[in-house]
């Protein structure tokens, strides 16, 4: 339901947004041991040759999902801004350390 949201209000900016994921994905499958059985619309089915390379496939692509030049129109939506999470550090007189978790287009799976 997200995705159809962002393809009716952005197209140019979702299709962007879509050859972006899927280009960062399909880069690090291989560098993952990984398969891709099929693809359709930014949904992947893939298979890894063991259950590691598939978790560290998981850790790497969500990394790298930070790191991708998302358009402006796709950061823009509340189901692809930047969410953070914001840690208290008391051992340096109560500064914060801000780590962010998501940022545009977001991962998941099962």
């Amino acid at each position: 339901m997200q995705a159809d949201l962002m393809k009716v209000t952005a197209p140019k900016a979702w299709a962007r947004g879509l050859e972006l994921h899927n280009k960062t994905l399909r880069q690090l499958l291989v560098e993952h041991n990984g398969y891709e059985c099929s693809e359709e619309g930014g949904s992947f089915c893939l298979a890894f040759h063991s259950a590691t390379d598939a978790v560290q496939f998981g850790v790497s692509l969500q990394e790298s999902m930070l790191t991708v030049r998302w358009p402006a129109a796709i950061l823009d939506m509340p189901q692809a801004c930047r969410m953070l999470i914001r840690f208290a550090r008391p051992h340096l007189h109560h500064t914060h350390a801000d780590l962010f978790l998501l940022y545009g287009f977001r991962v998941s799976g099962f």
